[in-house]
């Protein structure tokens, strides 16, 4: 075959390649999704029970169907000492959980909650506190009149913001080499903490965003 007739050849295929070259795609993919649906339609057992796991199965009622007369009153009186309750709601919700769902040993668990009272309390508080105060001054713009109860969920969400706060402190004293965090050693500066604080961290980050659902179901 001559050099002609090759180069023309080639070109020839080159130009019907170019055309083909979506349509070829487009099968090729098609084709690959039925693979993938057909084998997980194959796959699949009929009647075969979700899988539980700890990222969907909340208990009965905890933390996004949490009854509004299970919060404890808002003492305008004593407003510090009413935010206080409410952690100590959200802290011994996440303790009686970590058990059952997450299968989690005493010894961890106990863990955990030494954890979040050396890091999520101590603060002022201020933006949490805040919250309260800004939720109240909406309703009242909005002319609702909010029960002790429900100003106690509101206060939910000042508690996500404090929960957001530690871990973010939790993870700069890491970065920044710091020493002291309120008044005390740092998190990580503990002999027996040191980098378990970095998963310590990643553990309140991931339980302050479960706060939300639980503030915002609001009536």
């Amino acid at each position: 075959m001559s050099l002609n007739k090759v180069r023309k050849r080639d070109r020839h295929f080159g130009k019907m390649s170019s055309l083909h070259a979506p349509t070829l795609a487009l099968g090729v993919g098609l084709g690959v999704a039925g693979a993938v649906a057909a084998s997980y339609l194959l796959g699949k057992k009929k009647d075969a029970p979700a899988a539980r796991t700890p990222a969907t199965a909340w208990p009965a009622g905890k933390p996004m169907f949490t009854e509004l007369g299970s919060y404890p009153a808002w003492d305008e009186g004593d407003k510090t000492g009413s935010f206080l309750k409410i952690n100590d709601m959200l802290m011994a919700e996440v303790l009686e959980e970590l058990p059952g769902l997450y299968e989690m040993p005493a010894k961890e668990v106990q863990w955990v909650e030494r954890m979040l009272n050396y890091n999520v309390k101590g603060g002022k508080m201020n933006r949490g506190l805040m919250v309260v105060e800004s939720v109240k001054e909406l309703a009242k713009y909005k002319g609702k009149t909010l029960t002790p109860q429900e100003i106690s969920r509101y206060a939910v969400l000042g508690w996500a913001i404090e929960w957001m706060q530690a871990w973010l402190l939790m993870a700069d004293d890491i970065m920044d080499d710091s020493q002291t965090r309120r008044g005390q050693p740092c998190w990580y500066k503990n002999k027996d903490v040191q980098k378990i604080a970095i998963n310590d961290a990643f553990f309140v980050e991931v339980r302050h965003a479960c706060w939300l659902p639980l503030a915002c179901r609001c009536g």
